[in-house]
């Protein structure tokens, strides 16, 4: 998602300031605020995938009415600034993302458990923050698959034989945390990873599984199905004026989902017609 460029030591606490340059607007506030440790996955057969692929951290702020510009993050401790560039039009900022590690250690060194302090810096909502505690990090007790027969039915499915059935296995919230939750998530190959064609979520305890309808699956159109296991805490007003804020540890195992219908079949659905969703984190 975004380039690192530089470091600081903040003395006394671990924290991460994030520094928006945006348009004035009147009325514009913060909605909300998270900051996220994940991991990612691959899944490529019908057993559930064991490494993964990388860990980072990612960070959003949400606006209303949204009209960010500019971002950046400054890591706690040995590290680099995270920066990122969002259209004005996009509906939050976000950081992080591209800088991978190749273990859950490294990151958590880069970034500790401690207070994460964000801070606007200009524009009309200059001077507020927020802070939040950075727990040790505690993610979900399996990692996300889906089930064999959701595997075999991605690999070549035809709208024609109805809704797409995809399942997976749920787990408990760990203690201490305010609420675990499940999220499948399709997203276009080849299109814009910030918007999805299909979003579904709920408790992790008892989100087990999901029917996508036929019709969002254009013909002979690919889609990666993201299924995203989430370990979080909620702090109710925890700053800018009110916001959320929200802490989460995230396991995301990606499948690629293939679509082929019978010749002629289903021949009205189509991708270009398929109304998009943008992506909320």
């Amino acid at each position: 998602m975004s380039k690192k460029k530089n470091q600081r030591l903040v003395a006394g606490m671990a924290a991460v300031v994030v520094a928006m340059a945006m348009t004035e607007l009147a009325g514009a506030q913060v909605s909300q605020f998270a900051i996220t440790k994940q991991a990612e996955f691959s899944q490529t057969t019908t057993a559930a995938p064991t490494t993964p692929t990388g860990w980072s951290l990612q960070s959003e702020i949400f606006f209303s009415p949204g009209d960010i510009i500019y971002c950046e993050v400054i890591p706690p401790a040995p590290g680099a600034t995270v920066a990122m560039f969002r259209e004005p039009e996009r509906p939050s900022a976000a950081i992080g993302g591209t800088q991978t590690y190749p273990t859950s250690a490294a990151l958590d060194a880069d970034y500790p458990a401690g207070p994460y302090t964000m801070s606007i810096v200009t524009g009309g909502l200059a001077g507020q923050q927020a802070t939040v505690q950075m727990p040790q990090a505690v993610y979900a007790p399996i990692i996300p698959a889906i089930s064999p027969a959701s595997f075999n039915a991605i690999q070549s499915y035809n709208p024609a034989s109805g809704p797409l059935h995809l399942s997976w296995s749920t787990f408990q919230t760990p203690a201490g945390f305010t609420e675990g939750e499940i999220v499948a998530r399709l997203v276009p190959v080849g299109g814009d990873s910030d918007f999805f064609a299909f979003e579904e979520g709920g408790p992790a305890e008892d989100f087990s599984s999901v029917d996508v309808p036929a019709s969002i699956l254009g013909a002979e159109q690919q889609f990666t199905l993201e299924l995203s296991y989430y370990v979080r805490n909620v702090t109710p007003g925890a700053g800018f004026d009110g916001a959320d804020g929200e802490v989460e540890f995230l396991y995301i195992t990606r499948s690629l989902v293939t679509v082929v219908p019978e010749p002629g079949a289903l021949g009205w659905f189509g991708l270009a017609a398929l109304p998009l969703t943008r992506r909320r984190r």
